[in-house]
């Protein structure tokens, strides 16, 4: 059954293929990437089906203005969210450069976007709070929906809970081992941001060190 399972699969992501390399080839590149980018925002897209895809939308979505650090259109911004990394990171810097007051219905669009990472929507709403915009706005993110009170969210690298959890951690490894504290404190970094803007009571430290130590062993 399994094995039935797979062809079918592969069966379905040979069609997708096909369909998106004929239209690449009729000069549609606005379907292609529309089935790109619907087929990328998927939880999953196994090997090599993933890598094809991704390869295919680099080459469709270019940076149309490459001698420009940073884009001064929405459209452009919200077009390279959906990008490489390189586009990513120069969608965010342009945002943080921006007046975000004046573009606020562009991005509650992007932060409704199923296609476009969580990441990146996390960094947009800490933009939003660095200038203070007082505004409600929707997020969808993978772990759901959420309406968030912009000028009530308290960034989670520093706020109380954190500072406990940093407290334990640094009493307990600062003097014995050092290296294995910084990397206490890198996960540490990494599951505030990812549980973010979710509120959460506490993180025990021993929980931080247990993760990282089954990291070190497995690696």
């Amino acid at each position: 059954m399994i094995g039935y399972e797979r062809i079918r699969m592969d069966n379905y992501y040979e069609t997708c293929l096909t369909s998106i390399q004929m239209l690449i080839e009729e000069r549609n590149e606005v379907k292609a990437l529309e089935l790109l980018d619907q087929e990328l925002s998927m939880p999953y897209v196994p090997e090599p089906y993933f890598s094809n895809f991704k390869a295919l939308r680099d080459t469709l979505r270019l940076d149309n203005a490459p001698n420009a650090k940073y884009f001064d259109d929405m459209d452009q911004i919200s077009d390279a969210l959906l990008g490489n990394d390189n586009l990513k990171h120069k969608a965010l810097i342009s945002l943080e450069r921006m007046n975000l007051r004046a573009v606020i219905d562009d991005l509650q669009s992007i932060l409704m976007d199923k296609r476009i990472d969580d990441w990146l929507k996390k960094q947009i709403v800490f933009y939003l709070m660095d200038q203070s915009i007082d505004a409600t706005l929707t997020i969808h993110l993978k772990s759901g929906i959420h309406e968030l009170d912009i000028l009530k969210l308290e960034n989670p690298i520093g706020s109380k809970v954190y500072l406990n959890c940093l407290d334990d951690l640094v009493s307990t490894l600062e003097s014995d081992n050092p290296s294995l504290l910084m990397l206490c404190i890198a996960e540490l970094d990494q599951q505030v941001l990812e549980y973010f803007p979710q509120h959460f009571d506490s993180i025990a430290s021993n929980d931080v060190l247990k993760r990282v130590k089954g990291y070190l062993d497995r690696g």
